[in-house]
């Protein structure tokens, strides 16, 4: 079984947040969702990167609804 995490709002705590997570190798797959396309999409390829030098691999999903589907639900930061 596969372990998901989808992080929503990809500002400040929540960029830390992922990179915190992928570089502890704590999921297997990670949706980032955030209004700003270009910025998640610009920290998921940062992620990838990065990944090259880790001893686990990371699957980075992008604005996809659909992916969060059987995620772990923990809340981080502000509460709405």
């Amino acid at each position: 079984m596969s372990r998901k995490v989808a992080i929503i709002g990809m500002g400040n705590v929540g960029a830390a947040v992922a990179h915190g997570l992928i570089a502890q190798g704590a999921f297997d797959d990670y949706v980032l969702i955030d209004t700003n396309e270009a910025k998640v999409k610009a920290d998921a390829l940062d992620f990838q990167d990065a990944a090259a030098n880790l001893n686990h691999h990371a699957n980075i999903t992008v604005n996809s609804y659909e992916a969060l589907a059987r995620s772990e639900e923990r809340r981080v930061g502000k509460e709405c």
